[in-house]
């Protein structure tokens, strides 16, 4: 009867490394850098691919985003000389209401290279000269465009500004 014994345990041993295997989760590929350009505006087909993180969707009215407390896009820059940013933005009325002026900073790789404070609410468009030495030439950059208040939204999330476009101009 001990013979039994042990064929079974063995049997058992054996089945329990038979588990079937599964692929590893799928991860987030980023396009090719030639699949993303160096401006985006948010009526693109295309937009999510520019699209870090920290904006809302808007199936309602795709031609703009909210942003949030961190939002961060990116581009895919050929020569970092000479170049211009440039923002088509709202500071929304509700919002400013409950925060007051609001200063986006923006950065480049995580280095800031410039401010812009809304001093009212309303659409606004704002262009600076990026400094050298911000941008990576023939590569993609993470732009992030941080508020320094946000406000609450109906949904609970936190809320900074609408962006309408966003890139380099030379």
């Amino acid at each position: 009867m001990a013979h039994w014994l042990v064929v079974l345990v063995s049997a058992a041993a054996l089945s329990s490394c038979a588990t079937p295997s599964f692929p590893p989760p799928a991860q987030y590929q980023f396009a090719s850098p030639h699949e993303i350009g160096s401006f985006v505006n948010m009526r693109y087909t295309d937009v999510e691919r520019y699209l870090v993180r920290d904006f809302l969707p808007n199936a309602e009215t795709p031609v703009w985003r909210w942003a949030g407390a961190h939002p961060q896009l990116r581009f895919f820059i050929e020569t970092a000389n000479e170049l211009t940013f440039s923002i088509d933005y709202t500071c929304a009325e509700t919002l400013f209401r409950k925060t007051g002026p609001v200063t986006l900073t923006f950065l480049a790789n995580d280095k800031p290279f410039g401010q812009k404070t809304c001093t009212r609410p309303g659409r606004a468009q704002f262009s600076m000269k990026v400094p050298p030495g911000v941008l990576v030439p023939n590569a993609v950059n993470l732009i992030g465009i941080e508020p320094d208040k946000t406000a609450q939204g109906d949904t609970g999330a936190a809320l900074g500004f609408i962006l309408f476009s966003a890139g380099f101009l030379s």
